[in-house]
């Protein structure tokens, strides 16, 4: 069982990289340092291996230090804040009462902002937090197609048979959560909404997902696998034993044809 990790320090720093790399050389650093003024965590220093190459000329001391900069004067003018919690196998659950969790399991999150609203941006969280959840580079968020129920209104369960998703789900499901900053969210503490990934094993035909987290927003379905009920071990023995039968009935009326 894998439970997933916090690396929602870092995620800002991806964001901004990102998005830094998408300039110029010559307002590289101006931009990074003035998105660095929009986030709450500061983690450019542990991505230097990641665009190190990228900042050429610009020089990698020069570039630490604006973001030095920017983070110190971000948190001069911001009171302190606590951390987004950590995504956890206990926030979702197949069953209502009790709450129960799922076998096999893995998450990404929770990290701050909306990560499924189809801007460079919210493709931007997607991309941090499918790294962390496959590996770095193995799922292309700009690709990544899913179904959205926006409109959540702080309800704490999904029943995935109605529209807009109209299917069961079953085995290795992949949804994405995302909720405001309200009274029993995720980033309350931060005023903050947040986003996560699950990648759970659904089972067979499971109708309805709840999770412990107030104040949610939207929800998403990335994948599951086709539909259809696993027969148990006793049908399956009767199965085989009809398929022998039958097996057997057409041997005899095969020799019966022959001695006519």
């Amino acid at each position: 069982m894998k439970v997933g990790r916090n690396k929602s320090r870092r995620w800002a720093g991806i964001i901004v990289i990102n998005d830094c790399l998408n300039a110029d050389k010559t307002r590289l650093l101006k931009m990074c340092a003035s998105r660095l003024l929009a986030v709450r965590h500061f983690g450019c220093e542990r991505r230097e291996d990641v665009f190190m190459e990228q900042l050429g000329v610009v020089g990698m001391n020069k570039f630490l230090m604006t973001c030095s900069i920017a983070a110190a004067a971000f948190v001069a003018i911001s009171p302190a804040q606590a951390a987004l919690p950590a995504c956890d196998i206990s926030d979702i659950s197949p069953t209502q009462s009790p709450f129960t969790t799922f076998g096999s399991f893995d998450c990404a999150g929770f990290v701050d902002g909306q990560a499924f609203a189809g801007s460079p941006a919210s493709v931007a969280r997607l991309q941090g937090l499918l790294d962390d959840l496959y590996g770095v580079g193995v799922k292309n968020a700009g690709s990544m197609t899913y179904i959205k129920l926006p409109g959540l209104a702080g309800a704490m369960s999904q029943d995935f048979s109605a529209a807009p998703f109209n299917t069961l789900l079953n085995g290795m499901t992949l949804i994405g959560l995302h909720y405001g900053a309200g009274q029993g969210s995720p980033g309350n503490a931060e005023k903050a909404d947040t986003s996560v990934l699950y990648l759970f094993d659904a089972g067979v035909d499971l109708k309805t997902i709840y999770w412990k987290y107030g104040a949610s927003s939207d929800i998403v379905l990335f994948s599951t696998q086709p539909g259809g009920s696993v027969p148990e071990p006793a049908t399956w023995a009767m199965m085989i034993g009809g398929f022998a039968l039958a097996g057997a009935a057409m041997r005899r009326r095969k020799a019966a044809v022959s001695f006519a």
